[in-house]
C-alpha cells in the first residue's frame, strides 16, 4: 500500500532519484566512476608516456613501411586513419580495458586498502620498464631485456663514470618528475577514496568526465576498425605495453626440435649446406711458414673500419704503416657478433657464438670442447695469458677465457692505485699501459726461457662513446676522437714492436691487430639509426702481421670474418687442430667469397643478418621486418614484410643457422662425445 503513494509523490521522488538511489544502493556506480577517475588521474602521465614511446618508433620505421606496403610513396601520403591505426590497441588497453579494470576493481575490493596499493605498484612498474625501453630504443634501435640490463649493471659498476653518458642526468630527472606527479596524485587519491568511500555521492565532474573518455575511446576505436578494416597490420600495431614486456622477458633465443635429433657431425654437414662453406684443407703454401712464432693478439675495443682502413693511409699511424709492410690486411673484415666477448670468442675458437642470451660457456652445464686457438696452442706448449686494464668480469669472462685455454689473467688495475685523474679517460689509458708494461715484462722473460707464447692484449680505452684525449678543445667530430685513439694505441703497438726489435723477437712473433667490433649506440655516434643492422657496427680492421711468409702486403679482396682468423693463424704455425669443427677458413682460402656469412646482433639490437652471393640481408626479429641490400646499408625500399616470400626466406635462413649454432656449441660445452 506504500508503494502507489512513492511513486505517485513526483515533488519527492522522480524516476531518476529512484534510479540514482537503486545504484548508489546497490551497485555504487557513480562512487565507482568518481574514485576511479581520481586514481586513474595518476594513469595519464603513463599513458602519456607509452604513446610517446609507441610515435618514436612507428615515426622511424612504422608509417614509411606501411604507406610502401599499401602502394604509396611517403609516409604523409598515408591517410589520417591509416596513421592511428598504429595507435589502435594502445587506445584500446589504455583508455578502455586499463580503465573498465580500475572500475571492476575499485567496486570488487571497495573497503579494502590493498588495491589501491597494487594500482600504484603496477602504475609505477610499468612507468619504468616504459622509461628503460625508451632510452634503449634512443640508444641502440631496439627494446632491452632483464637480461640485458643486468649486463649493463655490471659494466656500470666496473665503469661508474658511464652512468651519466648513457643516462644523461636530465632524463632521469624527467623520469622522476613522471614518477612524482603520478604518485602524488595516487597518494590523493587514496586519501579521497578514505575519506569517502563510506559516502553516498551525486555523479560528480570526474565521474561524468570518465564516462565521456570511456564513450569517446569506444567511439574512436569503433571509427578506426571501419575506416582502418582493410589496412594491413604489422609488428608495429602491436600494443607498446605487450611489445615492452616481451622484450624485457627475452624473446631472442631460438628454441627449435627441428635439429635436435642430428649428432654433431650431422649438424655441421647442416650448417655447411646452409652457408654453402666447406671444411678448410692445408694449403702448402702458408702451411707451417711461422712454425715456432710466438703470437700476440693486439683486440680494439669498438673501433670499425671507416675509422681505421688498413689498406688506406696510415702515415699518421707509424706503428701500423711499419708493421703493414710485411703483413696481411682484410679491408672488408667483419665481426660476427656486435659483443665483445662472443666476438673474442668467434676470433679465439672460428665459431660463431650463440645469438641469444645463453652462451652455454659463461653458464655452463659441462666443460668445453670444441676448437680453440689457444688450448691448441697450450697443447704444443705455449704460455697461454690475457692482458687488460680492468677485470674481465662482466658476465664471467675469465671463466669462458679459461675454458678455451687461456691459462693466467693479468690486470693492470693491480698496478694503478688511487683515483685522481680530473677525467675516466685518463684513469683507464693508465691501466691499459700499465697492462702493456706487464706484457713486455713477460715478454721479456719468455725470451730469456726460450718459451713460445701467445698473449691476448685487450685494452679498454677505445669503448664508446669515445672520450675527447686530443690537446685540441672540444673535438666533436666523432671520427676524428676515434682516430685520435687510435694514435694512442698505434703508440702502444710501436713500444710493443721495439720491445720485440730490442729482444730480437720481432720477425719470429705473429701480431693480430684487430677491433672486437664497432659502434654500437647513438651515445657512440649521434648518425646510429638503430633498428637495422649498421655497417659501423659490424666492419671492423684486421692487419695480421706476419714476417717472412712471402705475404708482402697481401690484400684479401673478398668478404672475411672473425670466425676466419684462428684457422690463419694455425695454418701459419702449422698447429693440428680440430680443423673438421671450424666454421672458418684461412684468409687466403677463396671459397670465402662463395659462402654465407652470418652476423648476429638480436643479443644487442634484436637483428641478425647475412652476406650472400654480393648481397646483404638483415631480419629485424621484435619488428618482423626484413631487408636486403646490395651493400650493407638498410633502410631503403626493399623492406619485406609477413607474409612476403622474401621475407619468409631472409627470416628462415637465419633461424635455421642460429638453431644449428645453439646446439652445436651446446655439444661443445655438455662434455658429450664428439
Amino acid at each position: 500500500m506504500m508503494v502507489i503513494p512513492f511513486f505517485a509523490d513526483r515533488s519527492s521522488f522522480g524516476a531518476w532519484e529512484i534510479i540514482r538511489v537503486t545504484l548508489r544502493k546497490k551497485y555504487n556506480l557513480a562512487l565507482q566512476l568518481e574514485v576511479s577517475s581520481r586514481f586513474l588521474l595518476a594513469w595519464l602521465p603513463v599513458l602519456c608516456l607509452a604513446l610517446y614511446l609507441k610515435y618514436v618508433i612507428v615515426e622511424h620505421d612504422g608509417f614509411r613501411l606501411l604507406a610502401r606496403q599499401i602502394g604509396k610513396v611517403n609516409s604523409p601520403d598515408l591517410e589520417w586513419w591509416e596513421s592511428l591505426s598504429f595507435f589502435e590497441r594502445d587506445i584500446l588497453q589504455g583508455f578502455l580495458l586499463f580503465p573498465l579494470s580500475v572500475i571492476v576493481l575499485s567496486y570488487l575490493c571497495r573497503g579494502s586498502r590493498l588495491w589501491p596499493v597494487l594500482l600504484s605498484a603496477v602504475n609505477i612498474l610499468l612507468a619504468a620498464l616504459l622509461f628503460i625501453q625508451l632510452q634503449s630504443y634512443y640508444l641502440i634501435g631496439s627494446f632491452t631485456s632483464y637480461a640485458k640490463l643486468l649486463m649493463a649493471k655490471n659494466y656500470v659498476a666496473a665503469q661508474r663514470s658511464e652512468l651519466f653518458t648513457y643516462v644523461p642526468a636530465a632524463v632521469m630527472i624527467k623520469f622522476l618528475i613522471v614518477l612524482v606527479v603520478s604518485s602524488s596524485v595516487l597518494w590523493w587519491g587514496v586519501t579521497q577514496y578514505r575519506k569517502r568511500r563510506l559516502r553516498c555521492l551525486r555523479p560528480r565532474v570526474g565521474a561524468i568526465c570518465f564516462a565521456l573518455v570511456l564513450t569517446a575511446a569506444a567511439s574512436v576505436l569503433l571509427v578506426l576498425r571501419v575506416l582502418a578494416a582493410n589496412t594491413p597490420e604489422t609488428a608495429f600495431h602491436d600494443s607498446i605495453a605487450a611489445q615492452a614486456i616481451s622484450a624485457w622477458v627475452g624473446g631472442d633465443q631460438i628454441i627449435s626440435g627441428k635439429y635436435d635429433h642430428l649428432s654433431l657431425a650431422e649438424l655441421y654437414q647442416q650448417q655447411r649446406e646452409m652457408t654453402k662453406s666447406v671444411a678448410g684443407s692445408p694449403d702448402a703454401r702458408f702451411w707451417g711458414r711461422a712454425l715456432g712464432y710466438d703470437v700476440i693478439l693486439f683486440i680494439l675495443e669498438s673501433i670499425p673500419a671507416e675509422v681505421l682502413d688498413v689498406d688506406g693511409d696510415l702515415s699518421d699511424l707509424p706503428a701500423l704503416n711499419s708493421l703493414r709492410r710485411d703483413a696481411i690486411t682484410a679491408p672488408h673484415h667483419y665481426t660476427t657478433c656486435s659483443y665483445t666477448n662472443r666476438a673474442i670468442f668467434s676470433i679465439l675458437t672460428s665459431l660463431y657464438p650463440v645469438a641469444g642470451r645463453n652462451n652455454y660457456l659463461q653458464n655452463p652445464p659441462g666443460r668445453y670442447e670444441g676448437p680453440s686457438l689457444m688450448s691448441s696452442l697450450a697443447g704444443a706448449g705455449y704460455a697461454t695469458s690475457v692482458y687488460s686494464g680492468d677485470p674481465l668480469s662482466f658476465e664471467n669472462d675469465e671463466y669462458l677465457y679459461r675454458e678455451l685455454g687461456i691459462q693466467r689473467f693479468v690486470y693492470g688495475s693491480q698496478r694503478v692505485k688511487g683515483h685522481n685523474d680530473s677525467e675516466p679517460w685518463q684513469e683507464t689509458a693508465k691501466k691499459d699501459y700499465a697492462a702493456l708494461k706487464l706484457l713486455k715484462h713477460d715478454i721479456a722473460a719468455f725470451a730469456a726461457a726460450n718459451q713460445r707464447y701467445a698473449a691476448l692484449y685487450v685494452p679498454l680505452i677505445s669503448h664508446g662513446p669515445w672520450p675527447d684525449i686530443s690537446a685540441e678543445e672540444n673535438v666533436s667530430e666523432v671520427n676524428k676522437r676515434g682516430r685520435n685513439l687510435l694514435r694512442l694505441q698505434d703508440g702502444w703497438l710501436g713500444e710493443i714492436a721495439e720491445h720485440l726489435t730490442a729482444l730480437g723477437t720481432l720477425n719470429r712473433t705473429l701480431i693480430v691487430f684487430a677491433a672486437d667490433h664497432g659502434l654500437r649506440t647513438k651515445k657512440d655516434d649521434p648518425a646510429f639509426s638503430g633498428s637495422r643492422l649498421e655497417k659501423k657496427s659490424f666492419h671492423v680492421p684486421l692487419l695480421i702481421f706476419a714476417p717472412g711468409i712471402g705475404a708482402d702486403q697481401a690484400s684479401i679482396p673478398y668478404l672475411s670474418s672473425h670466425i676466419d682468423i684462428a684457422p690463419t693463424l694455425l695454418d701459419l704455425l702449422g698447429q693440428p687442430r680440430q680443423r673438421e669443427f671450424e666454421q672458418g677458413l684461412p684468409l687466403w682460402d677463396k671459397r670465402i667469397a662463395e659462402r654465407t656469412t652470418f652476423f648476429l646482433g638480436r643479443h644487442y639490437f634484436g637483428i641478425d643478418g647475412y652476406h650472400r652471393s654480393g648481397s646483404f640481408a638483415m631480419w629485424n626479429i621484435a619488428l618482423r621486418m626484413a631487408e636486403e641490400s646490395a651493400a650493407f646499408e638498410f633502410g631503403g625500399r626493399g623492406a619485406a614484410l609477413p607474409p612476403a616470400p622474401r621475407y619468409a626466406e631472409i627470416s628462415g635462413a637465419i633461424q635455421d643457422i642460429v638453431a644449428v649454432q645453439q646446439l652445436v656449441l651446446a655439444r661443445f660445452a655438455s662434455r658429450r662425445s664428439l
